[in-house]
């Protein structure tokens, strides 16, 4: 599944997507970066991203992984794991 980015907030952005879970991984971007789902609203969801958002446009691409977060270590990922385990699985 594939939406795109309609708001961004330092660290969080708001997407228009369909079909996604909450907690679920997703690539947010040309530079592919990592996020979590953390709120659901009918086609909208509110997403963590846990990279340095810093060129991050309006419009750009925000693609499903179909995998859960799973790795937590207090409020921030490890994201070389979490990098390991979606291009491995």
């Amino acid at each position: 599944m594939k939406g795109y980015i309609s708001k961004i907030s330092g660290p969080t952005i708001h997407a228009e997507i369909q079909g996604l879970k909450l907690y679920e991984l997703v690539f947010i971007g040309n530079k592919k970066l990592i996020g979590e789902v953390v709120k659901l609203k009918k086609n909208k969801a509110i997403i963590q991203i846990y990279e340095e958002t810093k060129g991050l446009s309006i419009g750009e691409t925000v693609t499903a992984s179909g995998k859960t977060a799973l790795c937590y270590t207090g409020a921030r990922f490890i994201i070389s794991d979490i990098r390991w385990f979606a291009e491995t699985s």
